[in-house]
């Protein structure tokens, strides 16, 4: 079977404001419902221990807690940046990712 190609693109996170900027982008899509996401234990776990901590600067960073992985959740919050910068609701469902259990794949 044929398909459209699948288009990849590097994306460097190369200072705290662009993960700050991902970060709280994604937090706005998931507290206003404007997305869900696959109730994969992974993605959950590391969803509910992201932090954030204040620096003596008064800056926010966020990262996981020591020990923990937030790959998954930046590559939620990468996706999410994709999307238009205000969210476009034309139907009162929200946007909803699911994985294709066959493929693995997000549809």
């Amino acid at each position: 079977a044929t398909g459209t190609p699948l288009r990849i693109e590097g994306l460097k996170i190369a200072n705290n404001l662009i993960k700050r900027n991902l970060v709280e982008k994604l937090g706005t899509y998931i507290e206003n419902g404007y997305i869900t996401f696959p109730n994969i234990p992974e993605l959950v776990d590391e969803l509910n221990s992201f932090e954030y901590k204040l620096t003596s600067n008064n800056n926010v960073t966020y990262s996981a807690p020591s020990g923990k992985h937030d790959d998954e959740v930046m590559a939620l919050a990468i996706l999410v940046s994709k999307l238009s910068p205000s969210p476009l609701i034309t139907t009162s469902e929200p946007y909803s990712l699911s994985i294709n259990a066959q493929t693995g794949y997000i549809e």
